[in-house]
Order: C-alpha cells, then sequence, then structure tokens
C-alpha cells in the first residue's frame, strides 16, 4: 500500500481542529445521552462509540500535520544558528 504525504497543509489543519473537536464533544454527549435509552451492546451506542473513535483519530491527524511541520521549522532555525 502506497502512503501519500499530509491531505492538509498546517494552516488547513489549524482551520479544522475546532471543528472537528466540536464534533467530537457533539458525540460525547450524544453518546451520554443515548446510554441513558439504550444498552451499552446496542447498535446505537456502539455506533456512536466508533464514531468518536474516528474522529478522534481524524483530530489526532490534525494535530500531527501541525506537529511535524512545527518540529521541522524549529530543527531548520536550529541548523541556521
Amino acid at each position: 500500500m502506497k502512503k501519500h504525504g499530509a491531505r492538509y497543509t498546517p494552516e488547513e489543519a489549524e482551520g479544522r481542529i475546532p471543528i472537528v473537536a466540536r464534533r467530537v464533544a457533539l458525540e460525547a454527549v450524544d453518546l451520554v445521552i443515548a446510554l441513558e435509552k439504550y444498552p451499552v451492546t446496542s447498535h446505537e451506542i456502539e455506533h456512536r462509540v466508533w464514531s468518536m473513535v474516528g474522529l478522534a483519530g481524524h483530530l489526532s491527524r490534525l494535530c500531527h500535520v501541525i506537529w511535524k511541520y512545527e518540529g521541522f521549522e524549529r530543527a531548520r532555525h536550529k541548523d541556521k544558528v
């Protein structure tokens, strides 16, 4: 399987982070509400948990784009000194 580079520039990733973080928070609230109505073993709960896992992974990848870029920038400036 061929790996590709980052899908987002650091600027694009930074703009998307608040949106994805908000979606994670809303999904967490939805999960808590659903737990009052459905058993943990239900499809409704499973769906919400997997949704949160996917969103958290996406958020992690967005942050990684920024952190990786910042690390490269720090290393580049350190080499020039």
